[in-house]
């Protein structure tokens, strides 16, 4: 019973993702035939003008116009029939639309977390979403969650954390260029540090590049 148990389990969640891309299809024939439609007014409109240009003795520019759009739609309608096909043979997007591979992911949300002091191997273990008053030092900057790149703040306050031990707060995540100032005013990043997240824990794979002003 639980081999077939799991062999039904299987089918039904190869149903769910099934169901899943053809909404997602769905949504992709949707938008073909409602630019098809589009197409169509406008040729419609411009199939008016022409018998209006032509009694002027002047239609040569709108029917060029025209025979663009005619070129357009059928382009467009085109691709709705492959949309319709890919749902119906439950092709991949990729497999129909390969230029789809070419745009950049807008969807993915950048998120900020704030580090407190690193530990002396380079890796920081306390951090939040929020900045710390007088704990953050550094903002790392993530898309995914596992990769990051971090800078150090330059507020008065995690400067002033942060110059309490150079050391053990700032070499061992940071490559410092020119003199140390006991007291800066500003602290600036010159080259974004790297960070990749082990477990509950962010590594540093390359140390940031900073100066003290």
């Amino acid at each position: 019973m639980g081999g077939l148990s799991s062999l039904f389990g299987n089918k039904s969640n190869a149903d769910r993702e099934d169901t899943s891309q053809v909404v997602s299809l769905q949504d992709v024939v949707d938008a073909l035939e409602e630019r098809v439609s589009t197409l169509e007014k406008r040729i419609g409109e411009l199939e008016q003008a022409i018998v209006t240009s032509a009694a002027q003795g002047k239609p040569g520019e709108t029917l060029t116009e025209k025979e663009d759009l005619d070129v357009e739609r059928n382009s467009w309608e085109g691709e709705s029939d492959q949309a319709g096909l890919m749902k119906e043979d439950h092709l991949s997007t990729q497999e129909v639309f390969p230029f789809l591979d070419d745009v950049p992911d807008t969807h993915r949300s950048r998120q900020s977390i704030y580090l407190a002091a690193p530990h002396p191997d380079g890796s920081f273990a306390k951090y939040s979403t929020e900045e710390q008053v007088g704990k953050s030092i550094y903002q790392l900057t993530t898309e995914d969650g596992i990769n990051g790149s971090f800078i150090m703040l330059d507020s008065r306050e995690a400067i002033g954390t942060a110059m309490i031990s150079v050391s053990q707060f700032i070499k061992p995540v940071c490559k410092v260029m020119g003199p140390s100032h006991s007291n800066p005013s500003h602290i600036l990043t010159l080259e974004e540090g790297m960070a990749t997240k082990v477990g509950n824990v962010w590594k540093v794979t390359r140390k940031a590049v900073i100066r003290f002003e």
